[in-house]
């Protein structure tokens, strides 16, 4: 997997884009979770066809290919103000748990 938006150290504040794009050949991925500061937050959209991933990773056989990517539309707001922690919960078919990408935001809003 991977988180495209946003980057490591960013500074924020309002509405930002925290998406990217994740798989588990042969598997394939269940579902995804944005996490806060250690805490599951909330689930965020997978499905969205990301055929740039498939080509250059060559990815053959998750059950999901085309359809890797994630968004989710965060309200930083909801956040305290200062340093914060995000992650990617990854769960895949058969149920494993995956962290991943983790990142520190700077809010200021």
């Amino acid at each position: 997997g991977w988180i495209d938006q946003p980057v490591d150290g960013d500074v924020v504040s309002g509405v930002i884009s925290f998406s990217g794009w994740a798989f588990n050949e042969d598997i394939g991925v269940r579902a995804l979770f944005l996490i806060i500061n250690g805490s599951r937050v909330t689930q965020v959209e997978y499905g969205q066809t990301r055929t740039d991933v498939v080509d250059v990773m060559d990815i053959i056989s998750d059950p999901n290919r085309p359809r890797l990517g994630f968004s989710y539309s965060l309200d930083t707001q909801t956040l305290e103000k200062g340093s914060n922690t995000i992650d990617l919960a990854i769960i895949n078919n058969v149920g494993e748990i995956q962290l991943y990408g983790e990142r520190e935001l700077l809010v200021r809003n």
